[in-house]
């Protein structure tokens, strides 16, 4: 985005905004020609606009997104404004120079070369690439870069079990480095070894310490840590949290990698923060007070946005694809919304009566029967099966078969997809699920990729976010999680994605699935708030337990 102060202006279309320096027009429409009109001191002459020097122009805006057209003019400013200023703040920092690496056959993109050139002169930082853009790569280098300035003699990697094959592959491609992945029940584990890299997964290394056969000391040795994915330690009241914060909280550099820094609610960004950077933030209480709009931790309604992402712009480098990857087909997006057949038409009525005085533990053990109701009535009863999404399901996969390409279908329900992969076994496909050990799930993935004659990768969220495939060109979704889904998109929309891929959301016309659809937005919608500096254009907060009960049953209840 361009953000420049002009005199001038040619006014060809509608994609310019006029942005007063002091904010105090409040346009409730984007639109130029509207907004030139109210600006009294601007005249129009053959050479365009002549506009008073304090006002900015804001270029290309229809690059950014849509949520933005419905926002005040004023709030837009806001955010517009201070990104400037961060940016150039970003810019007079000393810059280091990124030395070339020899072991490295790969070449750096530009984005990377700042995230690298960002991570040399933040010793501990937060890297929050958009998944397929190369995290693993990026973090990989910077620690081969401290390893060449001396910096840096050995590094702890701890991740989950799904990334591991990930982390193999990347350095498996550097020559004359040194790795060792912990194994699973070893007694005499390699924490004080020559090896460059320790890879150690989040279970096996609380293990590891809780038996004793590895101290904090030994840890403490390690010149740099990398935290891959930490969602499952973002809890400050979570043991493991805090063991962990207290074991690295003066190693001398750390990075901590995570495509999508707030899944639920602001206090994981909070958590994650002071995993990196103890006391950046301040204490919790008064964090809560100046960011949330009420005293609910579960609250996605946030105050004082712009200021917190220039706060966490010093500690944490962000790019997305739309960014940075302009040749990547966009994503398409498109939901097919199904009735309840008349069987599970009933036993959804029948469910909704039992939750009328329903307490809040009540309710959420409903809302996953729910969810089994709309997405298969055998899922409850084990007898047969009657479901809506079911036939449209039977029409898109024939469809993805018949164009010869390949697709994600993506399930919450491990029993469901075991059904789905009999169901669809024809057309070709494989399943991944939690019961998958590390390496069957490397093979499952792998001969997807290789196998033209498979369609159709069914899979539930177990292990999920360490899977690569480029070529795949639709990702069927058969219901939501409650959290963040862009990391289920992202599996196939990635950086050597050469197809387009279309999402396709398979969802019944009920309240209970409007509503958790809902709620997936709006946490979507929060990172983009915080971490992205977009303004929010609906402010939404937790409900409570008499609107969750509204917005389950599409009515008021007594």
């Amino acid at each position: 985005m361009n953000l420049e102060r002009t005199t001038r202006l040619e006014v060809e279309d509608d994609n310019f905004l006029v942005v007063p320096q002091d904010n105090s027009l409040d346009w409730d429409a984007v639109n130029t020609r509207s907004a030139l009109q109210e600006i009294p001191e601007a005249t129009y002459s053959s050479q365009g606009y002549s506009l008073p020097p304090e006002y900015y122009i804001v270029e290309e805006l229809k690059k950014i997104s849509g949520i933005l057209w419905t926002a005040p003019a004023r709030q837009l400013a806001k955010g517009i404004l201070e990104q400037h200023e961060q940016e150039i703040e970003l810019q007079s920092r000393p810059r280091a120079e990124v030395p070339f690496v020899p072991q490295v056959a790969k070449e750096l993109r530009a984005f990377q070369t700042l995230a690298v050139d960002f991570g040399l002169r933040t010793p501990r930082f937060i890297l929050t690439l958009e998944a397929g853009l190369g995290k693993t790569f990026t973090a990989l280098y910077i620690a081969l870069v401290r390893m060449i300035q001396r910096d840096v003699n050995r590094t702890l990697v701890i991740l989950p079990a799904s990334a591991i094959h990930t982390w193999i592959s990347e350095l498996k491609e550097i020559q004359d480095i040194s790795y060792m992945v912990v194994q699973r029940g070893d007694k005499d584990p390699p924490y004080v070894s020559h090896y460059s890299f320790v890879l150690v997964t989040y279970d096996q290394l609380l293990s590891h310490i809780k038996r004793g056969y590895v101290s904090f000391q030994q840890l403490q040795d390690f010149d740099m840590v990398i935290f891959d994915d930490p969602r499952r330690l973002l809890n400050a009241d979570n043991v493991t949290y805090k063991l962990y914060d207290t074991i690295f909280a003066d190693t001398p550099y750390m990075i901590t990698l995570n495509a999508t820094p707030i899944e639920n609610r602001l206090q994981e960004l909070y958590d994650h923060v002071n995993l990196v950077h103890p006391g950046y933030l301040g204490e919790w209480s008064k964090f809560a007070l100046r960011y949330l709009k009420s005293n609910n931790i579960r609250s996605r309604a946030v105050v004082g946005e712009g200021t917190l992402h220039h706060k966490l712009m010093s500690i944490m480098f962000r790019r997305n694809k739309k960014d940075v990857a302009i040749e990547l087909p966009p994503k398409i997006y498109k939901t097919v919304k199904v009735a309840l057949l008349p069987e599970q038409q009933a036993a959804y009525n029948f469910q909704l009566q039992r939750l009328e005085n329903a307490d809040m533990t009540t309710m959420f053990k409903a809302m996953t029967r729910l969810q089994q109701i709309c997405d298969d009535l055998w899922l409850v009863n084990k007898k047969e099966h009657h479901s809506q999404k079911l036939l449209e399901l039977d029409y898109i996969v024939e469809s993805v078969t018949r164009w010869k390409s390949k697709a994600i279908l993506f399930t919450q329900s491990r029993i469901w997809a075991e059904y789905l992969a009999e169901r669809y076994d024809k057309h070709g496909c494989v399943l991944y699920t939690g019961k998958l050990s590390p390496k069957q799930k490397q093979y499952v993935e792998s001969k997807f990729t290789t196998d033209p004659s498979l369609s159709l990768f069914i899979c539930t969220s177990a292990g999920f976010r360490a899977v690569n495939l480029p070529e795949v060109g639709y990702v069927i979704k058969l219901d939501n999680m409650w959290c963040n889904m862009t990391q289920v998109e992202d599996r196939a929309h990635r950086l050597n994605s050469s197809n387009r891929t279309t999402i396709i959301n398979v969802l019944t016309d009920t309240p209970f699935e409007n509503y958790k659809a809902r709620v997936v937005a709006e946490k979507e919608l929060l990172q983009q708030v915080v971490i992205e500096n977009l303004p929010y254009a609906v402010q939404k907060g937790i409900l409570s337990l008499e609107e969750l009960r509204h917005a389950i049953l599409g009515k008021k209840v007594g």
